[in-house]
């Protein structure tokens, strides 16, 4: 398996379980304290391995946590962006893609950590206008944190 600029092929496919209708992805993303997230998802492995499902597939279950190690909280479509793509896959395939998010922050030179509200993260998606229209069309939708 080769890499192409730092993004390696997803070693599986969903070729074999025709009948799948869910899949479920838990992922954990740390930013570097330089702040450049660009590039950061894993949605064009994502988008590659649902190219493989069978048509039966129609709901992609996100399950995420950001960590940042800066201060500031990145523009909406820093964060969100790098989704528009497979929101677009999505809705020509007709799946809808469900996402709980998490954004940790830990305070530079302190072992400090905060947990960012659920209002507020539903707030940055509302900023990221790319989104809008997948959001609006129900292909694209933010789930509170089940405890």
């Amino acid at each position: 398996m080769e890499c192409q600029d730092g993004i390696c092929p997803f070693p599986f496919t969903l070729a074999g379980l025709l009948y799948i209708e869910q899949l479920t992805i838990r992922m954990t993303c740390v930013v570097p304290q330089n702040g450049k997230m660009h590039g950061w998802g894993p949605t064009p492995a994502i988008m590659d391995l649902i190219s493989t499902a069978s048509p039966n597939l129609k709901q992609i279950f996100l399950d995420f946590t950001l960590s940042f190690r800066i201060r500031v909280f990145p523009d909406p479509d820093v964060i969100w962006g790098p989704f528009i793509p497979l929101a677009e896959k999505c809705s020509s395939l007709s799946i809808t893609i469900s996402v709980c998010a998490n954004f940790k922050f830990m305070i530079r030179g302190g072992g400090d950590k905060y947990l960012l509200p659920s209002s507020e993260i539903f707030s940055s998606l509302s900023g990221c206008g790319g989104l809008k229209p997948y959001v609006e069309k129900g292909v694209f939708i933010l789930v509170p944190e089940i405890e």
